[in-house]
């Protein structure tokens, strides 16, 4: 019988792929940042041969590469993400500096389908917002966010979709409403890159029939908890961001559009008059 220390040794030791190997094969699967994901797996997996072959062939097969460190960075902090949640993107950052920027000490903060609860994280790190309430309807999202959120102690998550679950307390209290909701319509998905159609949960994409049912409950239900002069601002498929800044408008007060981080119109906010 052959002994397995034996073979491995007759293998030879594991060589860590340089840089330029590691880019060129996830080149050659299509990965839309190759040196910069070759990089981050080098990076992430130092003195761990075995581990970074592994990453490699994970990513390759288009895992998300969040999904294979374990974090993801987000504006200043890090946070957790696991399978079965939303993994932040870079153009949500954008987002939650909209929100950023239009609070002040003590502001009051509701941010419906948080997913891993960055935003409300980034929010927590970066502002004096005195009580920061997320939500979301996926269980495992309340669980991860919640555990993103435990160096943030004004900020609570609930299971709960939408508004629903909220202090009734806040109903008119509320400085920002921020979101990235689910946008796209089901003929949209076909579109997406596999490590979003494979790996982010159907819900956290899919916003109904048309794309936009999830995002009219929330404009309509946000002039309830705006304070007058409070601000939403909503992430939305560029496709249908003018929908939304008209909603807004109807519902809220005077409306804009900004642009993603591509130039393409992304998000719309709107300020209760």
């Amino acid at each position: 019988m052959t002994d397995h220390a034996d073979t491995d040794a007759a293998a030879g030791p594991v060589t860590t792929p340089t840089r330029a190997e590691v880019a060129e094969r996830l080149r050659a699967a299509g990965v839309p940042s190759p040196d910069a994901d070759a990089r981050w797996l080098l990076e992430g997996f130092p003195s761990d041969p075995a581990g970074l072959a592994d990453a490699i062939r994970r990513r390759a097969a288009r895992e998300p590469l969040q999904l294979i460190l374990g974090t993801a960075p987000f504006r200043w902090i890090e946070v957790q993400v696991a399978a079965g949640v939303f993994v932040p993107r870079p153009e949500t950052e954008v987002l939650a500096g909209l929100a950023i920027d239009r609070l002040s000490d003590g502001a009051i903060v509701i941010e419906p389908c948080t997913g891993t609860g960055a935003i409300s994280c980034a929010i927590a790190h970066e502002t004096g917002a005195s009580r920061i309430v997320a939500t979301d309807i996926n269980p495992r999202a309340v669980e991860l966010a919640k555990r993103n959120a435990r160096p943030h102690p004004q900020v609570e998550v609930h299971h709960a979709s939408l508004f629903a679950g909220v202090d009734p307390a806040l109903l008119g209290a509320v400085d920002v409403i921020v979101c990235n909701p689910p946008y796209l319509d089901p003929a949209q998905m076909a579109g997406v890159d596999p490590e979003v159609r494979d790996h982010d949960p159907y819900e956290a994409l899919v916003g109904g029939e048309s794309g936009w049912e999830v995002i009219a409950d929330l404009v309509a239900a946000a002039p309830h908890w705006l304070k007058p002069g409070g601000w939403i601002v909503i992430e939305d498929d560029p496709s249908r961001v003018d929908q939304t800044a008209q909603a807004l408008a109807h519902h809220v007060g005077p409306s804009s559009i900004e642009p993603d981080l591509t130039g393409r119109d992304r998000f719309a906010m709107a300020r209760r008059a």
